[in-house]
């Protein structure tokens, strides 16, 4: 779930909206809560109940949770001893998150409410892979605060919205949601930058993203626009994710387009003439004006999500970004094979 700032909440008060007995164990129930299933112990939870959801990607302190590290030795990531959280497959139901009892949040009785964020009190923070030496980059300073980062929001967070969606019959373009490292790169009158997902970066041969800018001509091809605009694009390729694709070098995908002056994201239109006039390269599009079905769900969205990569139809592709044709909606459905396959 995403905060007011656009910023993941890895651990919040949740209510439990569901549970049944896991099918295939007998000492499992499954526990929903929004759109997402978690996997608990029986009778640990009841619907109804009130507890602490953890998402997946949450970096969880031992102290916490022990029982992640399944007596081995806990990993350690900002000097915090504990496990991240997978998307797991238990007896064939897949799982995603944690769910712990309310208790566990200091001074939780008669203080925290449904929907409050609790990860500063947990010491609970978002898991980010390491970054390759050509990514990091020398920090210029933070991300431009006249832009907006890229996270879209996970439909298992928006379950009564995708009910409003599809009784409206709003239409979305569906891109492909491409494997990689998300880069910003903007011009304002007349200067030029690079960003990283969350940072600007110092100009620098040596950087991925620099030389990505440089070598597809981002900053000529913005200027001859004659607009103040950001390009929000995913970098992929050698030493990025992986490398998924089996792309050989380098390569973009732009997602998004920012107007700076206007404040706003070109609507998905303008967005795809103006990369076809700017000759960059854009990330596949699924569907340009596709409608939710009535009795659409987060199952139906998840199952829609699995596929093959249009990049490279041998490898899975991560997921889908959906972005409504009227107005400024977004949110993903990531893939759970995956997932499951990535150890995501």
């Amino acid at each position: 779930m995403l905060n007011a700032n656009g910023e993941r909440i890895m651990a919040r008060v949740a209510k439990i909206d569901s549970v049944v007995k896991h099918p295939d164990a007998d000492t499992l129930d499954i526990c929903q809560v929004g759109g997402w299933k978690v996997v608990t112990r029986l009778g640990e939870f009841k619907a109804g109940d009130l507890a602490v959801y953890c998402e997946p990607d949450s970096f969880v302190p031992t102290e916490i949770a022990p029982f992640l590290s399944k007596g081995k030795e806990p990993r350690v990531y900002q000097g915090i001893s504990g496990e991240k959280l997978r998307t797991v497959k238990l007896r064939g139901v897949v799982s995603q998150g944690l769910l712990l009892p309310l208790d566990v949040i200091p001074c939780h009785i008669n203080h925290w409410l449904e929907g409050d964020d609790c990860s500063a009190a947990l010491g609970i923070v978002k898991y980010e892979p390491p970054i390759p030496t050509s990514l990091a980059g020398l920090a210029k300073g933070n991300f431009p605060g006249f832009l907006y980062k890229t996270d879209l929001e996970r439909c298992q967070n928006l379950v009564p919205q995708i009910e409003q969606w599809a009784y409206n019959q709003v239409r979305w373009e569906v891109e492909e949601k491409v494997d990689g490292s998300s880069m910003t790169v903007y011009l304002r009158d007349g200067i030029f930058g690079v960003c990283s997902r969350n940072l600007e970066l110092q100009e620098d041969d040596n950087n991925s993203f620099w030389r990505a800018a440089k070598k597809f001509q981002l900053q000529e091809k913005i200027a001859s626009t004659g607009r103040n605009l950001a390009l929000q694009l995913e970098l992929a390729g050698n030493s990025i994710q992986k490398n998924p694709y089996k792309l050989a070098g380098h390569n973009i995908y732009l997602f998004d387009i920012y107007d700076i002056d206007a404040g706003q994201y070109l609507m998905p239109d303008e967005r795809y003439q103006l990369a076809l006039d700017l000759d960059i390269n854009h990330a596949p599009i699924i569907h340009s004006c596709w409608e939710m079905p009535v009795s659409c769900t987060v199952e139906d969205l998840l199952s829609f999500a699995e596929g093959k990569s249009t990049i490279n139809p041998t490898v899975e592709r991560e997921g889908l970004a959906f972005k409504s044709l009227i107005g400024r909606t977004t949110f993903k459905a990531v893939s759970n094979s995956f997932l499951l396959k990535s150890g995501g």
